[in-house]
């Protein structure tokens, strides 16, 4: 979802939820017109209100959330393996926060794990199977 709102300059959190909202409504427009019925969509919700705005942008789908339960070292080394930089240094130092902020949350309608040693593919195949693809 944060590739949704990737904008300059930077806008208040407000805002960045209207754009993000307003895009992922437009992709969802544009994949159910040409015939798509499913969509995956990644990124964090912090709160309730976050969800409800993700499930309105999805209509008339049925949002169903699914937490990817990583490792702190695990997702650590994924950051470090993607990210470069500032962006790099800022994903380091609030991942513990977001990843705390997101448990805490509770929006998911089930969790699926993804420990050491367990491919990414064999977990994507396990959400798949969690919401009933």
């Amino acid at each position: 979802l944060d590739w949704l709102c990737w904008v300059g300059p930077d806008l208040d959190p407000v805002a960045l939820w209207r754009v993000k909202m307003g895009n992922l409504r437009a992709m969802i427009t544009n994949f159910t017109s040409v015939g798509v019925e499913r969509v995956v969509i990644a990124g964090a919700l912090f709160d309730l209100g976050e969800r409800e705005m993700v499930a309105a942008a999805v209509e008339p789908a049925d949002l169903q959330v699914v937490r990817l339960e990583v490792p702190s070292h695990q997702a650590l080394d994924r950051i470090r393996r993607r990210d470069v930089g500032r962006e790099l240094a800022e994903l380091l130092h609030d991942s513990p926060a977001v990843a705390s902020a997101v448990y805490s949350a509770g929006v998911e309608d089930s969790s699926v794990p993804n420990h050491d040693g367990v491919p990414i593919e064999a977990a994507a195949q396990e959400v798949l199977t969690t919401v009933g693809w």
